[in-house]
C-alpha cells in the first residue's frame, strides 16, 4: 500500500457551499411562488406547495448557515473527525471535486455521514497533502478489494 502523508484539515463556513445549497433552493421557491400566483388551481392544492417550497428554503438556509465545523484529519493510518464535540474515526470517500475544492463524504463505522465541502483557500500549504491522502487512500482501498488473496 501506498502511504499518504498526514495531514490536518480545517473545515468551516464557506461563501460558495453556501451559494450552492441556497440557490438551487432560492429559483425552486421563486418558481413555486410564480406557480401559485398564476395557477387556477384550489387553495388546497396551492397552500401546500407553498408550505413545501418555505420548507426547503428553511432548510436550505439553516444547512448553509451551520456548516459542519471542526478539523478533518488523516495520521497515516485512518481519518478522523474532530469536532469540540469529541473526536470520531470513519472512513473518507471523495464526491466531488473541483480541483479547488472537494466534497467528501465522511461515514463512521456508527451513525450517519457528514458531508464536508473542503476548499483550498482555508490551508493552502495543506491542500496538495490533504488531496494526495484522499485519494491515495482510495486506490488502496480499491486495490485490496480487486485483489484481496494477493499481498500489496
Amino acid at each position: 500500500m501506498h502511504s499518504a502523508p498526514a495531514v490536518s484539515y480545517p473545515v468551516g463556513r464557506s461563501s460558495r457551499r453556501a451559494l450552492i445549497y441556497l440557490l438551487p433552493a432560492l429559483l425552486a421557491a421563486t418558481v413555486c411562488g410564480a406557480w401559485a400566483g398564476q395557477s387556477a388551481s384550489t387553495d388546497v392544492v396551492r397552500i401546500p406547495v407553498l408550505l413545501l417550497a418555505g420548507l426547503v428554503l428553511a432548510l436550505a438556509l439553516w444547512s448553509a448557515l451551520h456548516p459542519p465545523q471542526g478539523r478533518l484529519v488523516w495520521d497515516g493510518q485512518s481519518w478522523r473527525w474532530e469536532t469540540a464535540d469529541g473526536t470520531r474515526v470513519g472512513v473518507v470517500r471523495a464526491r466531488l471535486d473541483g480541483q479547488q475544492h472537494l466534497l467528501l463524504e465522511f461515514r463512521p463505522p456508527r451513525g450517519r455521514g457528514i458531508w464536508l465541502w473542503l476548499e483550498r483557500g482555508t490551508a493552502p500549504l495543506a491542500w496538495d497533502d490533504l488531496r494526495r491522502a484522499v485519494y491515495a487512500v482510495a486506490a488502496d482501498r480499491t486495490a485490496l478489494l480487486a485483489a484481496p488473496g494477493e499481498p500489496s
